[in-house]
């Protein structure tokens, strides 16, 4: 039996496609297990199967699912089973390398959402850097997601920290239409990430982390940027008041902290903004990451509990 028949059987995925990582909720969180394709974290299945809370993750640009691999144990030793696929172009993803359509990829967060139901209630999800863009694009666009219960977003990107280059700009507007596959630079330096330099080195070691974006997802992460600022006051009525915090490091030199809160602000409530002081990009990645995990853990039990509050006659 090969790698990816391991995982399938084991797992049993049939309705996601591509690398998948599921951690299992269980109750050791050191009751864990991983296929020798590295596709999938396992563990014991919590005793209600269909009860069991899901959280799905959304990765950021230029990274894959596996790098959520800490915390997503952390929460799996504490009742959550966490879902997360490598985007379109990366990680482990067949197909060009740094290129996907950003129609495809909000396809993919709707997809994977539906897939996670495969092992237990899915009831949250939460997208960091670009995928915090893919989240509040595929909530604005498509409205709210069967049984989702509240959204996290860390470090979205909404602008760019920094001014983007002149020569990035006019190769948005004039190259991409003629070759919207080409590959340009990220020019993400690892240090901008976190405070920790055990993180920055394994980022930097990691083969599957990607330099490189295409021409048109370029454009259209820029623009779909835009486009959510543009329409974060219809948040209530395009997503049935959905819960939604947003958490930016103060430090973030990637993408820019007072955008989300700018977001927050238009959406209005229930969206909360704060910003981590003493934070760069990777929150969860941060020196602080344990009360990062804290602080989720608490907003996933917060979500959950008004929830069942709302429909208790």
């Amino acid at each position: 039996m090969d790698d990816s028949n391991i995982a399938r059987d084991r797992v049993g995925t049939p309705s996601v496609s591509g690398p998948l990582f599921v951690w299992l909720a269980h109750e050791d969180p050191l009751a864990t297990t991983t296929t020798p394709s590295g596709n999938a974290t396992l563990a014991r299945r919590a005793m209600n199967e269909s009860e069991t809370p899901v959280l799905v993750v959304v990765h950021g640009l230029g990274e894959h699912a596996g790098r959520y691999d800490r915390i997503a144990r952390r929460l799996a030793g504490h009742g959550w089973t966490v879902v997360a696929e490598d985007l379109l172009g990366h990680g482990r993803q067949p197909g060009r390398r740094g290129d996907a359509s950003y129609d495809e990829l909000l396809d993919q967060v709707e997809r994977v959402w539906r897939g996670a139901g495969e092992y237990g209630r899915p009831r949250a999800i939460w997208g960091h850097s670009f995928g915090g863009n893919l989240v509040l694009n595929t909530l604005l666009r498509r409205g709210r997601l069967a049984g989702l219960e509240g959204a996290l977003v860390t470090g979205p990107m909404l602008r760019a920290a920094l001014p983007i280059p002149a020569w990035k700009r006019w190769a948005a507007r004039w190259v991409t239409p003629w070759f919207p596959k080409l590959l340009v630079p990220t020019d993400i330096d690892a240090e901008d990430l976190t405070h920790d330099a055990r993180q920055v080195e394994a980022f930097r070691n990691d083969p599957l982390n990607l330099s490189v974006v295409s021409a048109r997802l370029g454009k259209a992460m820029l623009e779909s940027a835009q486009w959510a600022l543009d329409h974060a006051s219809q948040w209530n009525e395009r997503t049935d008041r959905l819960p939604l915090t947003l958490w930016h490091g103060a430090e973030d030199r990637l993408t820019d902290c007072q955008a989300s809160h700018e977001f927050a602000r238009a959406a209005g409530e229930p969206a909360e903004f704060e910003p981590w002081a003493g934070g760069r990009h990777e929150l969860h990645q941060e020196l602080f990451h344990e009360r990062f995990a804290d602080r989720l853990e608490g907003l996933l039990g917060h979500w959950s509990t008004n929830t069942k509050l709302a429909s208790t006659p």
